[in-house]
């Protein structure tokens, strides 16, 4: 099963880091769009979006959600806008056992 990373380039590009399918939008519409066609695949087993581009349509992201039986799960995630102390390297070096 696939990671797919549906946000904005700051978000995925940390997921591409780490071998998730990655699609890049820029624009809350656009977010839903992918949703839309990402929970239609059956190789994609959890979908991660940017929580910032998703807080303004996050009514329809969760009527998508609550249509979903069992998969793919769909997740958001919010990067350094909403969280200016979170260092992403740091992040990635113990996701990947990397120690520095």
């Amino acid at each position: 099963m696939k990671v797919l990373a549906i946000g904005s380039s700051k978000v995925v590009s940390v997921f591409k880091f780490i071998g998730a399918e990655v699609v890049e939008v820029n624009s809350p519409r656009e977010l839903l769009s992918s949703l839309k066609e990402g929970v239609k695949r059956e190789d994609v087993g959890v979908i991660v979006l940017d929580g910032l581009l998703a807080s303004s349509v996050m009514e329809e992201v969760k009527l998508i959600k609550s249509t979903i039986a069992f998969k793919p799960l769909v997740v958001e995630v919010y990067g350094t806008e909403k969280y200016p102390e979170l260092d992403v390297t740091a992040l990635l070096r113990s996701i990947v056992g990397v120690r520095a």
